[in-house]
């Protein structure tokens, strides 16, 4: 995964995310399950991680995802939002 197809993968699917004091948080319907752990396969495969459970998506800290993919949050995530 790059900056650009997390960018792409956000905006064209409407993804909420939240700025919190420990980190971002993103909001994954199911129907895109199956496309975000494509694009994160890689991390998948080498790291295990928390997420939250929802009725129709997961929670999930997308801080060291992309820490892991070298990706600068701050170019995806504006705090402006």
């Amino acid at each position: 995964m790059n900056e650009l197809n997390l960018y792409k993968f956000i905006n064209e699917n409407n993804i909420e995310w939240h700025y919190e004091q420990d980190g971002i948080y993103m909001f994954v319907s199911f129907y895109l399950l199956k496309e975000f752990t494509a694009m994160i396969r890689t991390y998948l495969s080498n790291s295990v991680f928390e997420v939250v459970l929802k009725d129709t998506y997961i929670c999930l800290k997308i801080n060291e995802i992309c820490e892991y993919c070298d990706i600068n949050i701050n170019n995806i995530f504006n705090k402006d939002k």
